[in-house]
Parts: structure tokens; C-alpha cells; sequence
């Protein structure tokens, strides 16, 4: 079974819909740990935060929630 590999860009947004973090990840790992961080590396606060999957074909958003 032959399979299309594709980028995929993963965001995180917070409850008022401001990026907090964007991964890239390597098509060759298969997923990504996020340890509640935003880009800066600050550490944010428990929360209600929206993870978005981007590929050429599809987007997906779902919440997720940060308990600190």
C-alpha cells in the first residue's frame, strides 16, 4: 500500500486566537511534545488552547487543555 507523505504544520493558539506556538515538525518523527511553552519559551498558563494541523489538503482544529 503505497502512502503520500506530506508537511504538516502544527499551531497552537490561545482562547482569544493569538498563535502561541508553530511547529515544523520532521515528516520522519510522526509526532510532536508540547511541554505548555509558546515560542519564546515562556511557560503559559492552564487553559483552554487550540491545536491546528495544516497539510496541503486538509486543516483540523481541536481543543486542547493546558492544567498546570
Amino acid at each position: 500500500m503505497s502512502q503520500d507523505i506530506q508537511a504538516v504544520k502544527i499551531e497552537i493558539f490561545d482562547n482569544i486566537g493569538r498563535k502561541v506556538l508553530q511547529f515544523m515538525p520532521d515528516e520522519s518523527i510522526g509526532y510532536v511534545i508540547w511541554r505548555g511553552d509558546d515560542d519564546s519559551g515562556n511557560r503559559l498558563p492552564s487553559g483552554v488552547y487550540f491545536l491546528r494541523f495544516s497539510s496541503l489538503t486538509a486543516i483540523k482544529t481541536i481543543p486542547i487543555v493546558l492544567l498546570r
